[in-house]
Formats: C-alpha cells, structure tokens, sequence
C-alpha cells in the first residue's frame, strides 16, 4: 500500500513537471512569432550585481543595448543573459554559464555588432536573439521534460509493483 501511495506521488511530480515542460514548449512558441529584427549592439558589458539580502554575495549578467529598425522606426532595446555566480560553468550544460562564458560573448559582439533578434510586439524594449544562445536561455526546457520522465517511470514501476506481485 505504502507503495502504490510513493507510485501515486510519483505519477503527481511527473504531472507537475509536465504542466511545467508544456508552459515553456508554449512560451518558447509564442516567442517565435515576434517579429525578427536585425539589431546593433551600442554597449555591452558583463555587469556585477548585488544579490538579494538573504543569499549575499553578488552575480553577473550580460547586459547589452542595442537599436533596431522595426515598422520603420527606430527602436531602442536590450538584451541580458542568465545569471552567473561561478567563473566557470558547473554541473554540465543545463548548468547557468560561466562569468568566463559571459566575458567571452561580451568580447565577440563589440560595440556595432549586427545580430539578429526577435522583438516582443507587446514591449519592444524586450530583444531575444535568435537563434538565442544557451547563456541567454531563457527557459530551455529540457531538465522538466528529463524529470517528469523519470518521475513516471518511478510512478507507473511502483504501481505496477503493488498491482502485479503477490503479498
């Protein structure tokens, strides 16, 4: 019985983090059909930023300003990245980026640097690359999608354990 309750849980978390995968498969939609611009970097710095008072310390994020033409007028926008708090990246690719990571972005896209953007219709100050570079990332998805996986398979294992072996 105890199980089939962990299995049920299981199944639930699965549930969750499939409610979250889908949200973000949408975003990431929605985000494909802002119209795509060609931008030019005017700055563009990794800049030190003080975390809340709770956690300390501080982090550090690309931020870039740039300008583009859209429906004839030009608009102002930017761009940042994910935080960073190691000065390299740890725990794989899913991990946050590097400070170093950063630094490198920053070094390749000087000031005057043309990059193509997509402009959100709703707040055009709001630039995302595209394709967006995982250091700019804004929800990739792919640890829900790996965790409400194996959630189901521990849930539907579990369950089929109490409903299939004799007691």
């Amino acid at each position: 019985m105890f199980v089939g309750a962990i299995g049920l849980f299981a199944l639930a978390v699965a549930a969750i983090f499939t409610i979250g995968l889908l949200s973000n498969r949408m975003d990431n939609y929605k985000r494909s059909k802002w119209p795509r611009v060609r931008a030019t970097i005017k700055d563009c710095s990794v800049r030190q930023l003080k975390r809340r008072k709770s956690v300390g310390g501080f982090y550090y994020r690309i931020e870039c300003d740039a300008t583009y033409i859209l429906n004839g007028q030009e608009q102002r926008g930017g761009i940042s990245s994910l935080p960073a708090t190691y000065e390299h990246r740890t725990g794989g690719s899913w991990a946050y980026p590097g400070i170093d990571e950063l630094r490198a972005w920053v070094r390749q896209h000087p000031p005057g640097t043309e990059v193509i953007a997509r402009s959100d219709p709703e707040w055009q100050q709001t630039l995302e690359l595209d394709p967006n570079p995982t250091i700019f990332a804004v929800s990739p998805g792919g640890l829900d999608g790996k965790i409400a996986g194996i959630a189901a398979v521990i849930g539907l294992s579990l369950i089929a354990l109490v409903a299939f072996v004799p007691r």
